[in-house]
């Protein structure tokens, strides 16, 4: 586990949540994500899958996985290329800047 996540567990769900809303969630983290959501939920409280948890916790709005497509279409159409975006990068900014 990276230094940036020691003590904070969450941040890792939430920058997942982020990657997740603009399709950029790996296929193999994701699939984890899902078979870790009845864990979750017990430790969190809830019930439902991982996404709805990160949303309860964050007592986001209904819109927020559109709001992030839109920022992660805007940042894509100012690099020009999408293959110069790292999405994981893109995501810890996005939480660090938004979120924490």
């Amino acid at each position: 586990m990276s230094d940036r996540y020691e003590g904070r567990p969450f941040l890792r769900l939430l920058e997942c949540f982020v990657l997740w809303s603009v399709g950029q969630l790996p296929m193999e983290q994701a699939a984890r994500l899902e078979e870790m959501a009845p864990k979750l939920a017990v430790v969190y409280g809830t019930s439902g899958s991982w996404q709805n948890l990160v949303v309860s916790e964050m007592e986001f709005s209904e819109g927020i996985s559109e709001a992030l497509r839109g920022m992660w279409e805007r940042t894509v159409d100012n690099a020009g290329d999408a293959l110069d975006i790292d999405p994981e990068i893109w995501a810890q900014q996005v939480v660090d800047s938004n979120f924490t």
